[in-house]
């Protein structure tokens, strides 16, 4: 370990955790393929505990992934696909993705929908469809040919026309109340990525607005909760470090002030997910440790404070925790570093809290920051995929 490294360890050794703060078991999920996957990231964690993934082994190549409670699971792949993605799971099990498959030379793109109950896909889109959010009704959002789509089991596909002056956008999230979460782009001189905003249609009914964006500014969505608030990061010009999970706002357009805080000094943080309680997951950052390439994951609580999520782990081992990607209504986090994903149990698991506060009573500020060094206590379970 050089210098900046151990430095960086002791800082955070010196720091002890609160003694009442939640301690996690640590469970690696591993995939056993007879061609290597790459790295695997996790996307989404239910509230059964079932997690999804994805697996990169390069450039623009990923292979979706599935995990069940009992640590049996399989790589998700359509029939002739070549590159597949699994980007949510709803309450009842049902994961939708986007499926690639190369035709005559050019790569097509089809939303899909494994339903792990009958082993089967399904593809209630069409080509040219990605599938971004499915909700427990079945209903789903996505894109398709460029237009954002909202897709239900029984009225079918609806397409949205783009307003004037946008020339891009998507559907990203829907919830289980049918509030639909996208994000648009216009054409600025400073380019589409620096010129897209993230708006909430109240239902599949709603009209996508076309009101001036700031060019300076660019957020994107990030994810969404069932209890009524969905958060987007922000991104700012000349500024390409500092992003920040730091708008959480209410679908009824009420304030949502808890948000995922950083660690001491440190330059931004990266959200990764939130449950309904507003406990939220990520990572925080410093372009100056460990040599710019990875931060640390963390956890910032539903009472506002943020805990280093290594410090927490009472198995950690050799393992390294470099952001928190999902967690679920019962607290149970996914979670992913230098290309391994694991699950985070709480050792105290038991029901969710009963009853979701109002978000007005949400009013808190980040409360402080208790951190410690990595403990290297016991060897970490294996939950091992293996594909059929």
């Amino acid at each position: 370990m050089n210098f900046a490294k151990l430095l960086v360890v002791a800082t955070l050794a010196a720091i002890a955790v609160p003694g009442d703060a939640r301690t996690y078991t640590l469970t690696e999920l591993t995939v056993v393929t007879r061609v290597p996957l790459g790295n695997i990231y996790p996307t989404a964690i239910s509230d059964s505990g079932v997690v999804i993934g994805n697996a990169s082994a390069g450039y623009l190549q990923s292979t979706a992934l599935f995990w069940t409670v009992d640590g049996n699971g399989r790589v998700l792949r359509p029939i002739d696909s070549v590159n597949s993605r699994a980007n949510a799971i709803n309450t009842a099990g049902k994961v939708v993705g986007t499926a690639e498959y190369r035709i005559a030379g050019n790569t097509v793109t089809e939303a899909f929908v494994y339903d792990p109950a009958t082993d089967s896909y399904s593809f209630p889109v069409g080509p040219g469809s990605t599938g971004n959010d499915i909700n427990v009704h079945g209903q789903i959002v996505g894109q398709l040919n460029g237009k954002p789509f909202f897709f239900d089991p029984v009225a079918g596909v609806r397409t949205y026309e783009l307003p004037p002056g946008i020339i891009n956008a998507s559907f990203n999230g829907i919830t289980d109340d049918g509030h639909i979460i996208g994000i648009r782009a216009a054409e600025t001189p400073l380019g589409i990525a620096l010129s897209s905003t993230s708006f909430v249609l109240a239902n599949a009914d709603g009209t996508i607005p076309g009101t001036p964006m700031n060019p300076t500014l660019a957020n994107s969505y990030l994810s969404r909760n069932n209890a009524g608030q969905y958060a987007t990061q922000t991104s700012v010009v000349n500024a390409p470090f500092f992003f920040a999970f730091n708008s959480i706002g209410s679908i009824d357009g009420s304030p949502v002030t808890n948000f995922l805080g950083k660690l001491p000094g440190d330059d931004t943080n990266y959200g990764g997910g939130f449950n309904d309680f507003l406990d939220i997951v990520g990572e925080s950052y410093n372009e100056n440790r460990y040599g710019g390439s990875y931060g640390d994951g963390i956890i910032t609580t539903r009472t506002g404070e943020t805990l280093l999520l290594s410090s927490l782990v009472t198995n950690l081992g050799g393992y390294f925790i470099q952001q928190g990607q999902s967690i679920n209504n019962f607290g149970v986090i996914a979670a992913f570093g230098r290309g391994q994903s694991f699950i985070l149990t709480p050792d105290d698991l038991g029901p969710p809290t009963p009853g979701v506060p109002e978000p007005a009573s949400w009013a808190l500020l980040i409360a402080g920051f208790g951190l410690t060094g990595a403990a290297m206590r016991r060897r970490a379970a294996r939950a091992v995929v293996v594909v059929a």
